[in-house]
């Protein structure tokens, strides 16, 4: 379903047409529908992009369960510094395309005055600043204790299932159907409480 909405010159971005998501979320339920959504989802270039990446950093970028059974700054650094990289791999990336290369110009900004500088209702004045200061101090610090702690949870066997990818097929089949629905309803809620 599309619907169009009138927008004025001097306002910022909207889209002339808002297209309805064909997921499993929208009513009334159409399963066919839904499921070709899932399909689409999990197959998709950015789906096996995560994939790869979440492959790579388990098996390559991960410390060993067994080094993790105790809480240490060793292994706990390790993880934090590995998700400082990650964070620029993808943001710096993204930054770099749509804001110093401005591919796209400033067609789809929501805010046609784009990044601020010189702006004190900013940390450092500079919106850039800011959001990497937060990112690297609350988004990878929080993402890091989060992730240190699960990991102990896994080492110490404090878990339902067990953890070893050879003998958990089922267990990984029954993720990769499910994340799409982890990921829909963190976005959902998480939005629906930032701009509440």
């Amino acid at each position: 379903m599309f619907y169009t909405q009138k927008i004025s010159e001097g306002s910022d971005w909207k889209p002339e047409s808002i297209k309805q998501d064909r997921s499993l979320y929208n009513w009334p339920f159409l399963p066919l529908k839904g499921l070709i959504w899932l399909k689409n989802y999990l197959f998709s270039p950015i789906q096996f992009f995560h994939a790869t990446l979440g492959l790579f950093v388990w098996f390559f970028l991960t410390p060993n369960l067994t080094e993790m059974k105790v809480f240490s700054w060793d292994w706990m650094l390790t993880l934090y510094f590995r998700n400082v990289g990650l964070l620029f791999l993808v943001t710096g990336t993204v930054h770099f395309w749509l804001y110093i290369k401005k591919e796209q110009g400033d067609q789809f900004q929501f805010d046609k005055k784009g990044l601020r500088k010189n702006d004190r209702r900013f940390l450092f004045n500079n919106q850039t600043r800011e959001n990497m200061f937060l990112g690297l101090v609350s988004g990878c610090g929080i993402w890091t204790l989060y992730e240190s702690f699960t990991y102990w949870m896994f080492a110490n066997g404090y878990v339902l299932f067990p953890v070893e990818w050879v003998d958990t097929q089922i267990y990984i089949i029954i993720f990769f159907l499910i994340i799409p629905h982890i990921r829909q309803h963190h976005f959902y809620f998480t939005h629906r409480l930032t701009h509440w």
